[in-house]
């Protein structure tokens, strides 16, 4: 039997903490950020940052690392 339930990915991740965010969020392309700081493109920089941080287990004891 199939279930058509979908669970809150909020809910999905404090119930299996330590899975890493981009499988809770269902993230499967990276993000592209484009931006710069004053004349420092900082996009790669950002981009490979948030890549990091969505293969990170996500810990519901740190909420400020979460965030």
């Amino acid at each position: 039997m199939e279930s058509n339930l979908e669970m809150d990915p909020v809910d999905t991740a404090e119930m299996l903490p330590n899975l890493p965010l981009n499988l809770v969020f269902d993230l499967e392309e990276d993000f592209e950020f484009r931006g710069s700081l004053g004349d420092v493109d900082i996009s790669d920089m950002f981009s490979d940052y948030c890549t990091q941080c969505v293969s990170m287990a996500y810990d519901p004891d740190n909420i400020a690392d979460f965030l």
